[in-house]
């Protein structure tokens, strides 16, 4: 009952050849299932009238380098606790699209912080 920890390897290990497969056979079975079920070729260029053609954009938005504009001053993290009804209503504003911080930063500017223009931006996710 007593079983070898580590196999025996004194003995050959017989491996089995494996016959080479017809690989002209493989492919004209490839061809034949391709035929029937109008499988076009690989390489096979599609027909004119596969290819569609999408319309010109009339004019590419344009990035912030080719509008001129500067790039937002680099960013730090505020923490800051308000009142919760005072964060409700930021949350109300946020959710009809005008941003937590574009808020505060308008807030900061009417109260005379200097506020560079390339700095507020209402939605930062889409380029303006």
């Amino acid at each position: 009952m007593n079983k070898p920890v580590f196999a025996d390897f004194s003995t050959p290990l017989v491996v089995k050849q494996r016959a080479t497969p017809n690989f002209d056979k493989i492919d004209s079975a490839v061809d034949d299932y391709a035929k029937l079920n109008a499988i076009p070729q690989a390489g096979t260029p599609p027909k004119t009238a596969d290819i569609v053609t999408l319309p010109e954009p009339a004019s590419s938005p344009k990035t912030r380098k080719e509008k001129g504009q500067r790039k937002p001053a680099p960013e730090r993290r505020m923490a800051l606790n308000v009142p919760d009804y005072v964060l409700q209503q930021i949350r109300d504003k946020a959710a009809k699209g005008q941003a937590a911080r574009y808020q505060v930063m308008i807030s900061l500017k009417k109260n005379g912080y200097n506020i560079n223009p390339e700095d507020l931006v209402e939605d930062r996710r889409r380029e303006s």
